[in-house]
């Protein structure tokens, strides 16, 4: 297994790391993905602007953690066919947020790929980022 060099002669196992970062609790973890998702981007494209790291700080926005728990509990009772009225309202306005969201990571994936003169499938190779299966 590999290991990381943290200072000279300090090496951890990739495995420790990751054992580390699953104690963090969801907010500290949103924050350390966004980190490494910068530090990836910079290495594929190294002299990042700050137009482009503004890019994609806003494309790897995501909905916080508590709201993406309640979607999952309230899809799960929509499934049921539990959802009240006042559950369903919640739902519909959570959908909308995460709509949006998906709109301005669509609209910012096109800033960056136009930026960088490259299509905009060639850039979501490069940042790693896989087309959902239901888009």
């Amino acid at each position: 297994m590999p290991t990381i060099e943290i200072r000279p002669g300090t090496k951890i196992d990739i495995e420790d790391i990751l054992a580390g970062v699953s104690n963090l609790n969801s907010e500290e973890l949103e924050k350390f993905v966004e980190k490494v998702l910068v530090l990836r981007a910079k290495r594929v494209s190294p002299n990042l602007s700050k137009a482009e790291a503004s890019l994609i700080k806003k494309i790897n926005r995501n909905l916080p953690p508590a709201v993406r728990k309640r979607f999952s509990v309230l899809e799960a009772k929509r499934s049921e066919g539990s959802l009240s009225e006042v559950e369903h309202r919640e739902l519909l306005a959570i959908v909308e947020e995460l709509e949006q969201l998906n709109a301005e990571r669509v609209q910012c994936l096109g800033e960056l790929a136009q930026l960088r003169g490259i299509a905009v499938r060639d850039l979501m190779k490069q940042l790693g980022i896989r087309p959902q299966p239901n888009a």
